[in-house]
C-alpha cells in the first residue's frame, strides 16, 4: 500500500481516537481505518496493531474487547481522567456514538454511524437492531471456515447438493458485520432477511460515494 503524506502523524491520530473511547463505546478496526482515511492517511491493519503496542509501551491502558462489535478502548484511571476532561466538549470523534451507551438497554441506537459515516436511519430501512437472525450462503469449505470463525462457532450449518453451505445464525447488525461481509466478498453472501439485504446494499452504495470523494 502506498504511503500517504500524513503517515508521520498517524500514531497521534490513533492516540486521539483512543481518548474518545471507553468500555461502553469501543473503536473497531473499521472505525480506526475510516477515521485515519478522513485525515488523509491510508493504513493497514498490521500498522494499527503496531501503533497500539507503541501507545501501550508509553503507558496508555489500551485494551481489546472481543465480541460483536469488538474493538479497542482506553481503560483505567487515564480513561476516567480523559472522560472528565471532555464532559463539556460539544465535538467528538464519535459524534453519533456519544449517547449510544444510554440507548443500549433498548437494543437500538437511533442514529448509530458506521465506519463510512452512514446513518442507518437515512436509508428508510430503520435503525440498527442489535440481534438479527440471518442466513448466509458460503461458496465452499474455506468460505464456511471464515463464517464459522466470525460467528464464534454459534451457527447451524447445512450442506447443499451444489457444494455450497447455508449458515443460519444470530448476529449483531451494524458496521462491524457489514464491514466483515464486504471484506470476504462473494465467498459469503447474505441471503436473508430481505430487509437487511437492502440495508447492506445502501451501506455499499454509501461506501462507494465516500470513496468517489477522495481526491
Amino acid at each position: 500500500m502506498a504511503k500517504s503524506n500524513n503517515q508521520k502523524g498517524k500514531i497521534l491520530y490513533v492516540e486521539r481516537l483512543m481518548k474518545e473511547t471507553g468500555e461502553d463505546h469501543v473503536a473497531t478496526m473499521q472505525d480506526i481505518l475510516a477515521f485515519l482515511l478522513e485525515k488523509g492517511i491510508r493504513a493497514e491493519r498490521k500498522s494499527i496493531y503496531d501503533d497500539m503496542e507503541v501507545l501501550r509501551s508509553f503507558g496508555m491502558d489500551i485494551r481489546f474487547r472481543r465480541g460483536r462489535p469488538g474493538g479497542y478502548y482506553l481503560a483505567g484511571e487515564e480513561a476516567a481522567a480523559v472522560k472528565e476532561g471532555q464532559q463539556n466538549k460539544q465535538a467528538s470523534v464519535f459524534p453519533d456514538k456519544a449517547d449510544a451507551a444510554a440507548q443500549t438497554e433498548t437494543g437500538i441506537a437511533a442514529e448509530q454511524m458506521d465506519a463510512s459515516g452512514w446513518k442507518a436511519g437515512e436509508t428508510g430501512t430503520g435503525t440498527w437492531q442489535t440481534d438479527r437472525a440471518v442466513k448466509l450462503l458460503c461458496s465452499g469449505k474455506q468460505a464456511l471456515d471464515l463464517a464459522v470463525r466470525y460467528l464464534d462457532g454459534q451457527a447451524q450449518i447445512k450442506e447443499r447438493e451444489d457444494g455450497m453451505y447455508q449458515v443460519s445464525a444470530r448476529i449483531q447488525e451494524g458496521p462491524d458485520f457489514y464491514g466483515w461481509l464486504t471484506a470476504v466478498g462473494l465467498q459469503v453472501r447474505l441471503i436473508k432477511p430481505r430487509k437487511m439485504i437492502q440495508t447492506y446494499r445502501e451501506y455499499l452504495k454509501n461506501l462507494s460515494r465516500e470513496y468517489k470523494q477522495i481526491p
